[in-house]
């Protein structure tokens, strides 16, 4: 279907005085047609949204099938992720699932626990910049720039065009986190790292222009408008975390098997939140999970007695098996 283009979604892209560039989107019988082209020494492009586009109108839905065991533990239901993951044949798949219900029984065949780390981000360049702008503020790249612009003009930013996402040897990190430790937003954290020592980023690419954007002096919410104020927070969040601890956690696996199939499950703990703490929504979700001992066997949780088919495409077709909880899943992928 043919449509009118959107003047407001097309000045969008248009993020860099420097950078023209022309998206045509026509969809017709013979699909999309997309033309893209850019120029600038920013080069700040769009072509990630030029090929997530091709990808979604390109896309073209098979169907699989998955089993999701359930069982018991300490009060506990805990769900199971079958190591094959998903089947193209239906008959296949419910030929596993009569094995699995005729033995009845899942064995602990292995244990591992480890610890691992969620490293911190790099230093913060102008793209990654206007992608957190768009997708998680709700600010239009044009917008973004412009309010960057303007807290770099007024001197609480450096420079916010850069495709640089490492800091020279030279900065001093010390002195730009001092200027930001009288906010109450983030005050505990920022002490914490002048008193306990602050972690230098990690090692990003030095594209050669400016370094990376940073916080340099304090603001507060009543001397900027709202969406500069939210951009504003963001980027002194980005530049905390930088220079803070990896995120550490221990990662239990645990498997089973039944009926000749192996299952698993997987826990998740945080010893050390590290740089999730000023950036929570980078957090390692947590999912402890019961005790097991290698060797040791539980039923298969038969509290409901059913197998589902569930077809996304026709979501309100549903076929019941009678059985253990084993749940067989038909999904758009």
């Amino acid at each position: 279907m043919l449509f009118s283009p959107n003047r407001k979604c097309a000045d969008n892209f248009l993020v860099d005085g420097n950078v023209g560039c022309t998206v045509d989107l026509a969809q017709g019988r013979r699909g999309a047609r997309v033309a893209y082209a850019a120029n600038g020494s920013t080069r700040i492009g769009i072509g990630f949204c030029v090929q997530r586009y091709q990808q979604i109108t390109t896309f073209k839905p098979e169907r699989f099938w998955s089993l999701k065991t359930y069982v018991i533990k300490d009060g506990n239901e805990i769900q199971l992720e079958w190591d094959r993951k998903k089947l193209f044949d239906f008959d296949v798949t419910v030929m596993f699932q009569k094995m699995v219900t005729g033995d009845g029984i899942l064995k602990v065949t292995d244990i591992s626990v480890k610890e691992e780390c969620k490293a911190r981000p790099p230093g913060l360049n102008t793209i990654n910049l206007l992608k957190v702008a768009s997708s998680a503020l709700g600010i239009g790249p044009q917008i973004a720039m412009h309010l960057a612009e303007r807290l770099y003009t007024q001197g609480f930013i450096s420079y916010p065009r850069t495709e640089s996402t490492a800091y020279p040897s030279s900065f001093d990190f010390r002195s730009a986190l001092a200027a930001l430790v009288h906010n109450p937003l983030w005050t505990n954290d920022v002490r914490a790292l002048l008193d306990a020592g602050f972690v230098k980023p990690k090692q990003g690419h030095d594209a050669g222009d400016h370094p990376p954007i940073t916080p340099m002096r304090l603001a507060t919410e009543e001397t900027l408008d709202t969406d500069a104020w939210r951009l504003y927070q963001y980027i002194c969040q980005h530049f905390i975390g930088i220079a803070s601890p990896d995120c550490r956690y221990m990662r239990t696996s645990i498997e089973f098997a039944s009926g000749g199939e192996a299952f698993h499950c997987v826990g998740y703990r945080v010893t050390s939140k590290g740089f999730t703490s000023i950036m929570p929504w980078l957090a390692v979700s947590e999912n402890n999970i019961p005790a097991f001992k290698k060797g040791d066997t539980v039923s298969i949780h038969k509290d409901i007695y059913e197998v589902w088919l569930v077809n996304l495409l026709t979501s309100h077709e549903l076929t019941f098996y009678l059985g253990m909880k084993v749940l067989i899943v038909m999904v758009l992928h």
